[in-house]
């Protein structure tokens, strides 16, 4: 690295490993022309990377308990975001987008979907085509046992 070089370490959560015990680590090289920009990159990088790091005493994997959400990638963002989940049973789900009034703005997804990661994309567009306006939105998912949302921000 030189003087003009951006630096950034991102780490993943705790890592507990018994003795003869076995760990898989991954690692990203990321470049960006500036500071956001390699921010943007990590949080892609991380969610690409994503795996499952938790063994458990018998050495079987664990699972993810219940449904995760995740904070959608970019955001802010313009034009497009990324927002994405994982089910750990088969579920009926509804993916809505939201503005701060509470008005539903669109519905991404609405339907059955199998166990594991599942993600989707919003073009900050309303039901009926038209483009949102720059603001706060969010995002929520509801399932047959709960409902969870999240905060993203359109700039444009």
């Amino acid at each position: 690295a030189t003087s003009g070089d951006f630096l950034l370490v991102v780490g993943s959560g705790s890592m507990n490993l018994h003795a003869g015990g076995v760990e898989e680590v991954a690692y990203a090289v990321l470049a960006a022309p500036s500071v956001s920009d390699l921010l943007l990159a990590a949080q892609e990088a991380r969610h690409k990377f994503d795996i499952l790091t938790s063994i458990t005493a018998s050495g079987t994997a664990g699972l993810p308990v219940g449904i995760e959400l995740r904070q959608n990638y970019p955001n802010p963002f313009n034009p497009t975001t990324t927002i994405s989940f994982r089910l750990t049973k088969a579920e009926r789900v509804s993916l809505d987008i939201y503005n701060l009034l509470g008005q539903k703005v669109t519905t991404l997804f609405d339907g059955n979907l199998p166990t594991g990661f599942h993600t989707f994309e919003w073009d900050a567009s309303t039901q009926t085509g038209y483009r949102s306006a720059s603001g706060v939105y969010f995002y929520r998912l509801s399932w047959s046992n709960g409902v969870e949302s999240k905060k993203m921000v359109l700039v444009k």
